[in-house]
């Protein structure tokens, strides 16, 4: 080995370990309440990684489990999440704060992209935003796009006021009180219960889960539409490197063996790129969240 290449390939080293700040060591970072289950779903994607980002230097690639969108900033800020994979309100939240770069789209179970509907009883006298004053309302739970972040912030953006409540709290009669039922589920049963007067979620789980009961819904307002799943790079990583990820993750669906790693990754189909642009394309779920 001459000195010369030694030189050089030392001075390898010391660049990939500066742009994913750990040596050999790529992070993907993952927001669970279980970080056992989150790890397991993401041991396809992260052995695939794992390979085929071995031609720029990395050896290994490992799961982190944030338990919310405020630790997952200070372990992105910190350099010890890399790459973020995750619903776009909390992702773009995590860009805010730490300067990470949303850059592709995750097809989550076939899914490109979705839209919340805010949705009561048909046999409800709300039949307007203007209705929803003074009633009760259920979210699935404060990390979620589509059951939280992405109804709250269509209902914010038509002027309605919303505060957090408890049970058997007064809602004041301007303000639409909402509390949290932990799963989709639950928001039908309550809704469909009285237990709450509406619901929100993702539609394609409202159709899901409403099931012969439909026909006692109602639908008051639909969200713009949005991406399914964002994949987010941290700072101070190279362009060189960023491309090399990119490259990876976009042709996966072309091969049998990335299929497989694919589909044992929750039922993902494919990475791709934003048609018009990350920017352009996030552009009217920035201007939603500024409304919150």
């Amino acid at each position: 080995m001459t000195k010369a290449f030694l030189k050089y390939f030392c001075a390898a080293v010391f660049v990939i370990q500066s742009l994913i700040g750990h040596a050999n060591t790529l992070y993907l970072g993952s927001v669970g309440d279980d970080p056992d289950e989150e790890i397991r779903e993401f041991n396809a994607i992260a052995n695939y990684l794992q390979k085929h980002l071995a031609s720029s230097g990395i050896d290994k690639v490992k799961t982190v489990v944030a338990s919310n969108t405020k630790e997952m900033i200070n372990l992105v800020s910190e350099q010890k999440v890399h790459l973020y994979i995750d619903s776009p309100f909390p992702s773009i939240l995590v860009s805010q704060k730490t300067g990470s770069s949303i850059f592709l789209r995750r097809w989550k179970k076939g899914v490109v992209k979705y839209r919340s509907v805010i949705f009561t009883r048909k046999d409800s006298d709300i039949d307007s935003l203007e209705n929803m004053k003074g009633k009760s309302m259920a979210f699935e739970d404060p990390f979620s796009t589509s059951s939280y972040f992405l109804p709250k912030a269509t209902l914010k953006m038509h002027g309605l006021k919303l505060l957090e409540v408890e049970a058997g709290d007064a809602i004041p009669s301007d303000t639409v009180g909402y509390k949290f039922s932990d799963d989709d589920r639950n928001t039908m049963l309550w809704v469909l219960r009285n237990k709450v007067n509406l619901g929100a979620m993702n539609e394609s789980s409202y159709f899901k889960l409403a099931k012969k009961r439909i026909k006692d819904l109602k639908v008051i307002e639909n969200s713009i539409w949005v991406p399914r799943h964002v994949v987010s790079y941290g700072p101070n990583m190279s362009n060189e490197f960023i491309q090399s990820i990119k490259k990876v993750l976009t042709h996966m669906h072309e091969s049998e063996e990335g299929k497989k790693a694919l589909n044992l990754f929750s039922k993902t189909t494919r990475f791709d790129e934003f048609p018009n642009g990350a920017e352009k394309d996030m552009k009217p779920l920035l201007q939603l969240l500024n409304n919150q």
